[in-house]
């Protein structure tokens, strides 16, 4: 049981912290906030990286933090700040179903469950674009399935970083180190139109959250892939996403609605039916 202790504290990590980001998305730009956000939790881990090594999965590391988030995660905080976390994670965190056929990749068999969970998924996302057909909705809803696109091509790459042992804060630091590069880039060529209204207690707050979601919850969730492996980290995580729906109506964040809840469930099942 303590085995599955790491993964299931990255579940609830990121099923909670996506719920507060949304306040600072709607204050700034979304590379902007990411960018923020990464260098927090690279300094938090720059020491213990430092003590640990660097070890020779870095360039793996690296091009899996381009994927996952420089790119996935802004994808993920654009859909957030147009539908909300509650809407956001179930869609983006289909990833988990398309990992079953990249796993494919390397000799690993597709199975006949895959079709059901792909049916449910298509019927999650049906409920949810229906439930308001808004144009925030609809731009909210392709983000975050371009999200799982992304997050999915770099956790294939995350897993072989965790070959042979691999040092996971150092794996962590590295996607973070890609990360930060690639969007400090993208900020110079195209600075942010949208001027930051953050003050020091906010800054201080999204220090926080960034260190829990990046320099905690990703180092566990690395920790579980090489430790449980890929699947079993997935089946853990993937309960992820409703409970960014229980918990965002809890702490009064957000509203999701009775038909949100109900394709969120359906996306779950979907996850749950693919991994088990």
């Amino acid at each position: 049981m303590f085995s599955f202790l790491p993964a299931l504290l990255s579940a609830f990590l990121w099923a909670v912290v996506p719920i507060y980001y949304r306040d600072f998305l709607r204050k700034g730009d979304t590379k902007e906030v990411n960018f923020i956000r990464l260098v927090y939790a690279g300094l938090a881990l720059l020491v213990p990286t430092l003590l640990l090594g660097i070890g020779q999965s870095f360039l793996y590391g690296m091009l899996s933090g381009v994927f996952t988030l420089a790119l996935g995660d802004t994808t993920y905080f654009l859909s957030i700040k147009n539908v909300g976390a509650s809407i956001a994670a179930p869609i983006a965190f289909t990833f988990v179903l398309f990992d079953q056929f990249t796993a494919a990749l390397v000799g690993e068999p597709l199975r006949a469950t895959y079709l059901l969970s792909v049916i449910l998924i298509i019927v999650g996302v049906y409920v949810l674009s229906k439930s308001d057909s808004g144009s925030l909705r609809i731009k909210g809803i392709v983000m975050a399935l371009t999200t799982s696109l992304f997050w999915t091509v770099g956790h294939t790459v995350l897993k072989l970083a965790t070959i042979n042992d691999a040092n996971p804060v150092s794996i962590t630091f590295a996607r973070i180190v890609a990360a930060i590069v690639v969007l400090g880039l993208a900020l110079l060529i195209r600075p942010s139109k949208v001027p930051s209204r953050t003050t020091f207690g906010q800054r201080s707050w999204l220090a926080f959250l960034s260190t829990a979601d990046i320099a905690v919850g990703s180092t566990l969730f690395t920790y579980s892939i090489g430790a449980l492996g890929l699947s079993t980290t997935i089946i853990v995580v993937s309960v992820s996403p409703f409970l960014t729906q229980i918990m965002s109506k809890l702490l009064g964040k957000e509203t999701p609605s009775r038909n949100d809840f109900i394709a969120g469930l359906l996306l779950v099942i979907a996850l749950m039916v693919a991994v088990l």
